[in-house]
């Protein structure tokens, strides 16, 4: 995996190599983080080329989400992936599968523990393995506040460059709906000295953020303007920062990230961050520790779906009338992961697209 990623890095849209990342995350135990992949590998070509993965992947795809993989599939000579210009689609059927989302059911403590720990604490981190529904349940809380929430994810392949997911979460806010009226509260409450330096982290706003001369970064006049860019606009709403997959994160973000932990603010400000299990030698676990000690963190772990929950789940997609039959047999198959659920599902109401009772191919 680690040749492949490096390989990728060059080529992301290399599909062989895709697809043998995919196979060896499945044949390593690793099947949500398999599925996840193909996520990333459809969305990237369809952002990129406007086209879906190729037959081969998503025959691949098919058997890894049923848990199928025979030995014709687990090995398979790398070859040319050049797509002819033909194979571009109407992206409305696949537009539609992408944004099928389960319902949202159970974690109603996690909820409940997330107001609680923003309210208690500065930073809430919500942990948990691959597809356990971590983001998702951030994004529920998000949903039902009145914050404003600035999102930003990190990317395992981007950990060497310095402030991306704060790049992202700042770029968040550009996209709002509202944008013109916190642009015009920016640039009457905060000084040009700090505009400036934002402008290092996001040259496409110059009007707003001009570009500052020089090279040379000074990263604590950095990170004091992001403070202060979120303290002006705390003062007119409250802030909730997300950080998805912090794990991933650059050292400069995670130090930034402590920095603006720590700090006072004229209104509301809170931070919330997703994470697999951190490594011990990571700078994210250190700054864990640190914020640890100082009560300024709460904690956490997502556990599997429950049966009770899965059928509760069920019983709102599905019309059949055995639901209870219906999610015992997806039980067996997701072993309580809510990502490999949702895929289910997903690739079930796909292949049934056009027929009644798509709950008969899972059954």
């Amino acid at each position: 995996l680690s040749y492949l990623d490096r390989a990728l890095v060059f080529n992301p849209l290399q599909e062989d190599l895709q697809r043998e990342s995919i196979r060896i995350h499945y044949l390593a135990g690793d099947r949500p983080g398999a599925i996840r992949r193909y996520d990333d590998l459809r969305r990237l070509l369809d952002e990129e080329m406007g086209v879906p993965p190729m037959v081969e992947t998503r025959n691949l795809y098919d058997a890894i989400v049923n848990d199928r993989l025979t030995p014709a599939h687990a090995i398979e000579p790398l070859r040319s992936t050049v797509r002819p210009a033909s194979q571009r689609i109407n992206r409305l059927t696949e537009d539609a599968i992408q944004e099928f989302r389960l319902p949202f059911s159970g974690r109603k403590a996690e909820i409940q523990q997330l107001t609680e720990g923003l309210t208690a604490c500065r930073l809430v981190l919500v942990e948990g393995e691959p597809g356990i529904g971590k983001t998702r349940l951030v994004e529920e809380y998000l949903e039902r506040s009145k914050a404003i929430p600035l999102t930003g994810r990190a990317h395992e392949l981007e950990q060497k460059l310095p402030f991306q997911p704060i790049l992202t979460t700042l770029r968040s806010l550009f996209q709002r709906s509202d944008w013109e009226i916190l642009r015009a509260h920016l640039a009457r409450d905060l000084p040009l000295v700090w505009r400036t330096e934002i402008g290092r982290l996001v040259p496409d706003q110059p009007d707003l953020f001009p570009v500052a001369p020089g090279t040379t970064v000074e990263e604590t006049r950095l990170w004091e303007s992001v403070y202060q860019l979120l303290a002006v606009v705390s003062r007119r709403q409250g802030l909730i920062l997300f950080l998805d997959d912090i794990q991933w994160a650059d050292p400069s973000s995670i130090g930034l990230v402590g920095y603006l932990v720590r700090r006072n603010y004229p209104g509301s400000v809170g931070f919330v961050a997703t994470s697999r299990t951190v490594s011990a030698q990571s700078a994210f676990q250190t700054l864990v520790q640190s914020l640890t000690r100082e009560r300024r963190i709460e904690r956490i772990l997502l556990h599997r779906l429950s049966l009770q929950e899965i059928q509760t789940i069920v019983a709102r997609l599905s019309s059949t009338a055995q639901p209870v039959f219906l999610a015992e047999r997806l039980a067996e198959a997701l072993e309580g992961n809510p990502y490999i659920l949702s895929e289910l599902v997903r690739q079930a109401k796909e292949t049934q697209a056009d027929q009644p009772g798509w709950e008969g191919s899972l059954l």
